[in-house]
């Protein structure tokens, strides 16, 4: 059994490893995100079913908020058959993904491993109370893992993770790292671009180069990862290497979308401020490109998550097109007030003697304001669209040579929930990835023409 913790990375190192397990024959089993689903209720029986996360924790086990629960962690019991039926069929390794803000009590419903990979802390350190909660996992670690296994694999790179190893002297650590040049594995050079990464690793025994076409820094930590957990278990490098030359793309995180542009489309599952903001950084820190983000709010959502894309996401990108990812009990102008209610005054009181709303109400503007209507977004480099297949669109006709266009939020789920004027939900099919790929064939078309499609509205030459 292995456990793969921490706040980023974890099911795309699991994949990661999965390839590279398939390549040598070994049967292995994830508990990941990959393969796990949501409650799908309606508003009427979330206030009367249990919270499934918490149904052994004392307290409230009522959920009145807006927001669906998750059934992604198994009871013990449960786990322990399905691990059981596994192994009898041949398994070899089981992994399971465990996050560690809810460490401890997911820890509980594991059996024992044998295996622990430390992924990506730091990055979530300066948000909120986190020094009460890192103390406090910092000892669930101790007494509930560390002290009972033979081997841990840790990011070496990340401040948590560096300072959890001291408190081990009896446990074998192997750790990797593009910082750290005394780590079993070291990232000696790394070369980033839009369409791919090369990464030249020591180890103690050798080094080799590693082509991949995941992008981005966080995935250089992934695939670090795997290199590490793949070479404790004695793997060939030339099996390693070509495991990872398997892995085009891993799904719902920087799925990328080739049709033959000059520039990289990728979809992703992100939708938390705090995940889509990781990845724009890691995207900044390797490729140094332009970042163009669609992202927008969710009905199940909390305000304050939606209110966090207007005061966090907004700075981040060069530019920026709002819409709605999956209203449900919202409607797309609830939303729209949530995320702008995020936004800085000194951003939405810049045209403040407008006589029409210039953010979010372009339906109710006439036709004379809408020359003012654009050019007061344009300059904010943060647009509006309510429509989301409209605002693809448009976010794909603004890119540029090198740019990244990242499209977050959904990833490939194919459905949208929208809820009618009798406050029914609906769900109607719309899929990200066929709606981009809609979007690119046209792009040809529009680049042969006589239009302008890096400002909204599009002009002619």
């Amino acid at each position: 059994m292995c456990n793969i913790i921490g706040f980023l990375g974890k099911t795309s190192t699991a994949f990661i490893i999965s390839k590279i397990f398939q390549k040598n024959l070994i049967k292995s089993c994830f508990f990941t995100d990959l393969n796990e689903k949501l409650l799908d209720v309606t508003n009427s029986e979330i206030t009367k079913k249990k919270n499934p996360r918490n149904d052994n924790i004392k307290g409230k086990t009522t959920i009145n908020k807006k927001y669906t629960p998750s059934s992604k962690i198994m009871n013990s019991y449960s786990m322990y058959n399905k691990t059981k039926t596994l192994l009898s069929n041949g398994i070899r390794l089981l992994f399971h993904e465990i996050n560690t803000k809810t460490l401890d009590y997911e820890i509980s419903r594991t059996p024992s491993p044998q295996v622990i990979i430390l992924t990506t802390h730091e990055e979530r350190l300066l948000n909120d109370h986190q020094h009460y909660f890192f103390l406090k996992n910092k000892q669930i670690l101790i007494n509930n893992i560390f002290l009972k296994h033979n081997l841990l694999i840790l990011n070496a790179d990340d401040n948590f993770c560096n300072s959890s190893r001291f408190l081990f002297p009896y446990i074998y650590i192997f750790e990797y790292s593009y910082m750290n040049n005394t780590s079993q594995i070291f990232a000696n050079k790394i070369i980033y671009s839009i369409w791919g990464t090369q990464i030249y690793v020591d180890t103690p025994n050798e080094s080799f180069l590693i082509e991949t076409r995941l992008i981005g820094k966080h995935n250089v930590y992934n695939i670090l990862a795997a290199v590490a957990l793949s070479l404790s278990f004695n793997i060939p490098t030339s099996y390693i290497i070509s495991g990872l030359e398997d892995v085009m793309d891993i799904p719902n995180r920087l799925e990328k979308i080739d049709k033959g542009h000059n520039f990289c489309v990728a979809i992703d599952f992100s939708s938390t401020p705090e995940t889509i903001l990781s990845l724009i950084k890691s995207l900044y820190q390797s490729c140094r490109c332009q970042i163009l983000l669609l992202s927008g709010g969710r009905g199940e959502n909390p305000e304050k998550f939606n209110k966090k894309i207007g005061s966090e996401i907004f700075y981040a990108t060069k530019k920026l097109i709002l819409t709605v990812t999956n209203p449900k009990w919202c409607t797309p102008s609830e939303l729209f007030n949530e995320i702008i209610r995020g936004i800085s005054y000194d951003k939405t009181y810049a045209h403040v003697g407008s006589v029409y709303n210039w953010l979010s109400d372009q339906r109710k503007i006439p036709l004379w304001f809408e020359f003012w209507f654009n050019l007061y977004q344009n300059d904010l480099n943060c647009f509006f669209i309510k429509e989301r297949y409209l605002a693809i669109r448009a976010i794909v006709a603004m890119a540029k040579k090198d740019d990244i266009v990242v499209i977050s939020g959904k990833g490939d789920l194919d459905f949208i929930d929208i809820m009618d004027t009798t406050g029914k939900v609906h769900k109607f099919y719309f899929n990200d990835k066929l709606e981009t790929s809609e979007a690119l064939k046209y792009l040809s078309s529009i680049y042969s023409s006589t239009l302008k499609t890096k400002t909204i509205p599009w002009k002619i030459k």
